[in-house]
C-alpha cells in the first residue's frame, strides 16, 4: 500500500435475473441484493421460496375445476415441480438463471391455462343453464305428459349435479332422448322453434338460419358475461342479425364474433395474471423512497379492464428500473456507513468536528482524518461511483518549510506511509468481510511517489503563539 490509493467498492450485477423474478411474492429488494451480492446459497432459497408460494396459491383454483381439467394440468405441474427440484439443488448462477427463465415461461402458459379453463367451465355451467331452462319452456308445449314428466324430472337431476362431468353426460342423454323423441315427432330440432307445431313447418334452410343465429347468440351472451363494455361494442355487428337472410352473412358474423370471443378470454386470462403480479409489485416498491410515480401507474393499471400485455411489459421494465436504483441507492448509503464505521473503529476522526461524516462523503466532499500519527492526516473523497480515493498527507506550518523537508522528515514520511499501508489493508479485510467488493484499481508505494505536504494555517498560527511564549520567556530570564 502507499500514501495514494484508489478504491472502488461495487456488488455484482445480476440484471439478467431480475426481469424473471418480478412478482415472486418475496421482498425484491433482498433477493435482489442478495443476487448482487453473490449470496448464492441466500437468493436460491429465497427464489425457491417464492417459487413455491406461487405454486401454492395455484391450488386452491386448481381444486375448484373439474376432475376432468385438473388431469389435463398434471403434467405442466409436474414439469414445474422438476424445475423447482433442480433449482434447489443448483449452485452455478448460469444454470439458475436458465432454469428460472424456463420456470418463467412454463409457469405463464400454466397459470393462463388455468384461467381459460375456469373460464371454459363457467361457460359450460352457464350453457347447461340455459339448455334446462329452454328445454323446460320447450317440453310445456309437448302432448304426451309422461314424456314431459320424465324429461322435467332429469333435467330437475341435472340441475342438483355438483361434478361438471356427470352433468355433461347427463346433458348428453337428456339431448338423445330428445332427439330420438323429435324424430318419433317428425322434427328434426326441438330447441329453437318457438314451438313444436311451428317446428313442423321450417324449412331445413330457415333451420340452417336459426342455428347459426343461436350461436352466434350464445357467443354474444358468453361475451356479456366476460365483459359487458365489450359486448356492447359488438352490437353494431350482430344487432341486425335477426332480420339477416344470407346463410353466408351470418356465417361471418358468426366466425367474426367466435374470434373475437377467443381473443377475449385470452385477454381476460392474462389480465387476471397481470393483476397479480402488479399487485405484488406494489406491495413492494411501497416501503421505498420515491415510489409515488410508478405506484400511481400501477393503481391506474389495476383499475382496467382489460391489460395490454405491451403496457404490462413496460410497467416490469419500469419496475425492474426503479429496483435498480433503489437498491443501488441503498447500497451506496450502506457503503459509505461502512467506510466510516470502519475508519472510526480503527481511530480515525474528521478533523472539521463540525462536517457530518456519512454526508460530505454522499456529497463527494473531500475529508481530513485525524490519524495515530501526529502531524499527518487521511485526505478521502468518494465518487459517484463508489470509488474511493485516500491519501497520507503530512500538515506544515509554512510554505517555507514545505519547500524544505529535510532527507531525515522524507525518511520518517516513508516509514508513516508504510505503516498506514498496513491500517488500510485491515480496513478493506473488514469491508470485504462486511459483504463489500473492493477494487484496488491504483496505488503508489511511497517509494514511487513522495508524500503531499500541506500547509495548515492552523499549524502556523499556533506555531507563532509558541515563538512569540519562548520570546517572552527568555525576555523574562534575562531581566
Amino acid at each position: 500500500m502507499s500514501s495514494v490509493v484508489f478504491t472502488t467498492f461495487s456488488i455484482e450485477n445480476p440484471e439478467s435475473f431480475v426481469p424473471s423474478i418480478l412478482g415472486l411474492g418475496v421482498d425484491l429488494f433482498e433477493l435482489y441484493r442478495s443476487c448482487r451480492e453473490n449470496k448464492i446459497s441466500e437468493f436460491r432459497e429465497m427464489l425457491c421460496n417464492g417459487i413455491k408460494k406461487l405454486m401454492a396459491e395455484s391450488s386452491p383454483e386448481i381444486s375448484k375445476l373439474d376432475e376432468s381439467y385438473r388431469e389435463t394440468l398434471l403434467a405442466d405441474h409436474g414439469s414445474l415441480e422438476a424445475i423447482i427440484t433442480r433449482l434447489e439443488n443448483e449452485d452455478n448462477k448460469k444454470e439458475i438463471e436458465r432454469h428460472l427463465k424456463r420456470f418463467n415461461e412454463q409457469h405463464s402458459f400454466f397459470r393462463e391455462k388455468i384461467e381459460l379453463l375456469k373460464i371454459e367451465q363457467k361457460e359450460k355451467e352457464e350453457e347447461i343453464s340455459r339448455f334446462i331452462k329452454q328445454t323446460e319452456e320447450n317440453i310445456r308445449s309437448l302432448e304426451n305428459r309422461d314424456i314431459g314428466e320424465s324429461l322435467t324430472s332429469e333435467l330437475a337431476s341435472l340441475s342438483q349435479c355438483k361434478n361438471l362431468s356427470d352433468k355433461l353426460t347427463g346433458l348428453e342423454h337428456i339431448k338423445s332422448k330428445l332427439h330420438n323423441f323429435s324424430i318419433s315427432w317428425g322434427l328434426t330440432t326441438l330447441f329453437d322453434a318457438q314451438s313444436i307445431e311451428e317446428e313442423k313447418y321450417i324449412s331445413s334452410e330457415e333451420r340452417e338460419r336459426i342455428q347459426l343465429i343461436s350461436e352466434i347468440r350464445k357467443f354474444s351472451e358468453s361475451a356479456k358475461a366476460l365483459d359487458n363494455i365489450v359486448h356492447q361494442d359488438w352490437k353494431p355487428l350482430i344487432q341486425d342479425i335477426e332480420r339477416e337472410t344470407h346463410k353466408e352473412r351470418l356465417t361471418l358474423v358468426k366466425d367474426e364474433i367466435k374470434l373475437k370471443y377467443g381473443r377475449l378470454k385470452k385477454d381476460i386470462a392474462k389480465t387476471s395474471l397481470y393483476r397479480r403480479t402488479i399487485q405484488e409489485l406494489l406491495n413492494n416498491i411501497v416501503r421505498h423512497e420515491g415510489h409515488e410515480r410508478l405506484k400511481n401507474l400501477m393503481i391506474s393499471m389495476l383499475d382496467m379492464r382489460i391489460i395490454n400485455t405491451d403496457d404490462y411489459n413496460r410497467l416490469l421494465e419500469d419496475t425492474y428500473l426503479f429496483i435498480r436504483k433503489a437498491t443501488e441507492e441503498a447500497e451506496r448509503r450502506e457503503t459509505i456507513l461502512e467506510i466510516k464505521c470502519n475508519l472510526e473503529s480503527m481511530g480515525y476522526s474528521v478533523v472539521e468536528r463540525d462536517r457530518d461524516f456519512l454526508s460530505a462523503l454522499d456529497n463527494g466532499e473531500i475529508l481530513h482524518l485525524d490519524t495515530e500519527w501526529e502531524g499527518y492526516r487521511i485526505l478521502v473523497k468518494l465518487d459517484e461511483n463508489k470509488g474511493l480515493t485516500t491519501r497520507l498527507v503530512r500538515m506544515v506550518a509554512t510554505e517555507e518549510e514545505k519547500e524544505n523537508i529535510s532527507a531525515y522528515e522524507k525518511q520518517r514520511d516513508i516509514e508513516t506511509g508504510r505503516k498506514w499501508c498496513q491500517k488500510y489493508d485491515i480496513f478493506i479485510e473488514r469491508m470485504v468481510n462486511n459483504g463489500v467488493i473492493a477494487n484496488i484499481e491504483m496505488r503508489k508505494e511511497p517509494s514511487e511517489e513522495d508524500i503531499m505536504y500541506m500547509v495548515d494555517t492552523g499549524k502556523a498560527a499556533l506555531k507563532e503563539s509558541d515563538t512569540k511564549k519562548i520570546m517572552a520567556d527568555d525576555k523574562h530570564k534575562t531581566q
